[in-house]
């Protein structure tokens, strides 16, 4: 089938010049290759579909019914991609993207904004949470995601990168002996939050450390919450 496609459009402007040397140089292809797609099409189907002379070429019966349809096809070819063109250059429709809660007036969530302002024809909606959204099964476009991406047929790009640090309050650090070494902090009393793994890696240049708390006695699902405990 896709050999006939592209023999039918090469077909179709043959019929138009009026020689294969002509449709070939429309195309940019060698008179060879334009006459040996013809003649293929030809071949599979069984029939003739130009008279050939030394003075000139001309459609036979089967050839002039297959034209029509051969022209319709590249006009409905080029219907198409003038359409997803016109898109391409003014982005137009409804976009559903998720964020982490924590982005609310953050750089990230500004740009989302100034693109809403650039393309007014198209619907923005930003859901902000910290959870975990599928972004197929609750019909979203878009999504800013934190750390590593799990295995995905999802598409991604980097935009920008972070850094985690630990942190404690003042009040706490006085109830426990000082953590000396990276591996006292398993025994610190930690605030977990929900859609992070409760082991982390600590790293300093090329040395990195694992860490899975001894004990939570707190666990939050937002950034907010656990900045909050």
């Amino acid at each position: 089938m896709i050999d006939d496609l592209r023999a039918l459009a090469i077909f179709a402007k043959v019929a138009e010049e009026g020689s294969f040397s002509a449709a070939g140089r429309a195309l940019r292809l060698s008179t060879s290759v334009v006459s040996h797609h013809v003649k293929a099409l030809e071949t599979r189907h069984g029939v003739s579909l130009f008279r050939r002379s030394t003075r000139a070429l001309s459609l036979t019966a089967e050839g002039q019914r297959l034209l029509e349809a051969a022209r319709r096809m590249v006009e409905a070819a080029e219907e198409g991609l003038n359409a997803i063109a016109d898109i391409s250059a003014d982005p137009a429709g409804a976009l559903r993207l998720t964020a982490p809660a924590f982005l609310i007036n953050s750089p990230q969530e500004r740009a989302i904004w100034q693109f809403a302002c650039r393309y007014p024809n198209v619907a923005v909606t930003l859901y902000s949470s910290d959870k975990q959204i599928n972004l197929v099964a609750e019909g979203f476009d878009m999504a800013i995601r934190l750390g590593a991406m799990s295995d995905s047929t999802l598409r991604s790009r980097r935009i920008g990168t972070f850094e985690r640090c630990l942190v404690a309050a003042p009040a706490y650090l006085e109830t426990i002996k000082k953590p000396l070494v990276p591996e006292d902090l398993a025994r610190c009393d930690f605030v977990l939050l929900e859609m992070l793994p409760e082991k982390f890696i600590l790293q300093r240049g090329d040395e990195k450390v694992g860490i899975q708390p001894e004990q939570s006695r707190v666990l939050v699902n937002s950034i907010s919450g656990a900045r909050s405990a």
